[in-house]
């Protein structure tokens, strides 16, 4: 865990320092990490909130900056300090991050009235998700059913024109064939000119 933080707050860091720019102008970076389980290097302090900088060993009072701070908050912890204060307003806010729809937080709701609206927002905010997909898909829909017909109405267009051309080439042969039997040639040699079949030869 405290490596995964520390990866994570060293690019957040990193970031804050522009390329070719002065490392004097990288920005303050506050990582507040939530986790929904014991960590060893914690166990032993009670309190859900630890926080984290860099210090000097023998004096620990002396910050090696203020540009940096880790924060670690326990869930775990939390639900404990809340059954101890139910009116701890940080904890009632962790219980609400971690799930704004637990029993807890309901009994937290008539008590806190921010949380009680920050409540009523997610509730919008996923119900507006709701109707923004299923206006995603409505207007798919339309757009699949257009391309759809544009497709087929291609494809009609080209099964028409051609079996207008099919027919088109079959009335020639035809009008061939009644040229060259009104001269006298041959129904064999018809065929062979015309490739027709012997039954339309005859139906001339």
């Amino acid at each position: 865990m405290a490596e995964r933080i520390l990866y994570y707050f060293s690019r957040l860091y990193g970031e804050t320092v522009k390329r070719g720019k002065d490392y004097i102008e990288g920005q303050r970076v506050m990582l507040i990490a939530i986790v929904d389980y014991g960590i060893d290097l914690t166990k032993e302090i009670d309190n859900y909130e630890t926080q984290w900088k860099l210090r000097e060993t023998k004096k620990p009072q002396l910050v090696l900056t203020d540009k940096e701070e880790i924060v670690i908050l326990e869930l775990e912890k939390v639900r404990k300090a809340y059954e101890k204060c139910k009116e701890d307003k940080k904890a009632q806010w962790m219980l609400f991050l971690d799930d704004p729809n637990t029993k807890e937080v309901k009994e937290i709701m008539e008590k806190n009235e921010d949380i009680k609206d920050a409540v009523v927002t997610v509730h919008e905010m996923s119900e507006d998700e709701k109707l923004r997909r299923l206006a995603e898909l409505r207007e798919k829909a339309i757009m699949d059913e257009k391309a759809i017909r544009r497709a087929g109405y291609k494809r009609g267009m080209e099964d028409g024109m051609e079996a207008g051309k099919t027919l088109g080439e079959k009335n020639e042969k035809i009008k061939m064939a009644k040229r060259l039997k009104e001269m006298g040639m041959e129904v064999e040699k018809i065929l062979e000119v015309t490739e027709l079949s012997e039954e339309e030869i005859e139906e001339i």
